[in-house]
């Protein structure tokens, strides 16, 4: 619930006007975490026109952008962010998880995720019978209502999910990791991709050239 209060003052703007203003701001955050992430001016410039990132923020989706922005915040307010999209962040979280054991062992894994646990379990307490509900009544009739914008890799993407974030492990670098969410969700909108490719950014060219490749879909879809 938290995720609706960052956008609650453009709610009292005029519609047109809040919309401006969140696709601009989904643009900049964006470009923010990219840039935080190492990107030089010419693999910013080609992200930021990507179809699907113009495509995001035309939307408004700002989800993905806030599960993104947790990518280069401390793990502690991070996990806040990442979670917010399990899609983008689950194995960033896990990543986390191991690095926190590493660094303090059970002590620091508590410092670190005691504050995101506390908030879920609050939100369980408080709102578990319209969760339930919502999955009971709601859920079933949403089935298949996303399809349309469906570009998941699952089940396939798995052992590669897997891989990435044995590798992101060893090495300490949260870039795979952040691939690495994207393999394992059996639903990814083709518009959350932008965010999975920043984990890209510590292999520059590999990042421009997947960049470029967001183009591919983006051309077939207009010339179907």
């Amino acid at each position: 619930m938290w995720a609706l209060l960052p956008i609650y003052p453009l709610s009292l703007l005029p519609v047109r006007v809040g919309g401006v203003l969140l696709s601009l701001a989904c643009l900049f955050t964006l470009g923010y975490v990219a840039y935080r992430r190492g990107a030089k001016p010419l693999a910013l410039a080609l992200f930021i026109c990507a179809p699907q990132v113009q495509f995001m923020a035309i939307n408004g989706d700002y989800i993905d952008v806030l599960s993104a922005l947790g990518f280069v915040l401390p793990p502690q307010i991070g996990l806040f962010f990442v979670l917010a999209k399990p899609q983008s962040g689950a194995a960033v979280a896990l990543f986390w998880a191991v690095e926190a054991w590493r660094k303090g062992k059970a002590r620091e894994v508590a410092r670190v995720f005691a504050p995101v646990t506390l908030a879920y379990a609050l939100q369980l307490v408080c709102y578990s019978p319209n969760m339930l509900d919502a999955l009971l009544t709601r859920a079933p009739h949403m089935v298949g209502m996303g399809a349309y914008h469906d570009a998941n890799i699952w089940p396939y993407g798995v052992i590669l999910g897997i891989f990435l974030l044995a590798y992101a492990i060893r090495k300490g670098d949260i870039g795979p990791a952040i691939l690495s969410s994207a393999c394992f969700t059996p639903y990814l909108g083709f518009y959350s991709w932008p965010v999975a490719l920043l984990g890209l950014l510590s292999c520059h060219p590999e990042f421009i050239l997947a960049t470029l490749f967001l183009w591919i879909p983006a051309w077939l879809y207009h010339h179907s």
